[in-house]
């Protein structure tokens, strides 16, 4: 308990001489004043904190689209629709890698600027040593490539019909296809054109892997120059 006096207090100022001591009463009264304070600031924090989330919310529903709603274990849950997880959807199974093309050309139109209006590439599969010794001469790293004025080969053992990465590479392959359409990156030596090209399209490839739920990415290894005949994977 505490002492009916325990000390004295100078309202006026160290330079007074008034005084008086501060009971139990008056030492109550300010940890009451100093409890309401602090459940005030709590109150205010937390409802601070709920405008900042149902904000977030707001800005995360115009970003994503409108919302919908779904029954989950018996209770009402807001599902919001992913426009790039839509893209994805609609590229879908394609019975044939010529409509798998298609579909990929029209989610490069809706993530890019790029006119994607342009004819379909042949898009090959072929042994991968074939092209191999073609494009660098014996063994290197390419798995797919895109030849301006011919089209897009693919090593014969992958599955972009059923491989989500497998269509990753296709992907990047077919985003080539659409910066020549374009012209891309005008103005450069034939040497950077192609690096920014690259940087590009495997910025695409990761957004795609990206899409699909895949964890993993890719790295551009930023080579400084390549074949002007071939835009490689």
């Amino acid at each position: 308990m505490l002492p009916e006096k325990i000390l004295k207090w100078n309202p006026a100022g160290s330079g007074s001489t008034a005084s008086e001591p501060i009971t139990r009463l008056s030492l109550q009264r300010a940890v009451n004043a100093i409890t309401c304070n602090r459940r005030r600031f709590f109150t205010g924090g937390m409802l601070i904190a709920a405008v900042l989330f149902l904000v977030g919310i707001s800005v995360a529903h115009a970003d994503l689209g409108a919302p919908s709603t779904a029954t989950v274990y018996g209770a009402q849950v807001i599902v919001v629709e992913d426009p790039e997880a839509e893209f994805i959807r609609q590229i879908g199974k394609p019975h044939d890698i010529d409509e798998l093309a298609r579909r990929m050309l029209e989610a490069i139109g809706a993530w890019s600027a790029y006119d994607t209006d342009v004819p379909l590439p042949m898009v090959k599969a072929v042994p991968l040593k074939q092209m191999q010794q073609r494009l660098c001469g014996g063994p290197c790293n390419i798995r797919a490539a895109y030849v301006p004025g011919e089209g897009l080969y693919f090593d014969a053992q992958m599955q972009p019909l059923s491989n989500r990465y497998h269509q990753s590479i296709l992907f990047h392959e077919l985003v080539h296809h659409v910066q020549v359409a374009n012209g891309s990156h005008p103005g450069h030596g034939v040497c950077h054109r192609w690096g920014r090209r690259e940087a590009e399209a495997y910025a695409m490839q990761n957004r795609y892997l990206f899409a699909i739920g895949q964890s993993r990415s890719v790295l551009n290894p930023g080579r400084i120059c390549a074949s002007a005949r071939a835009e490689s994977r």
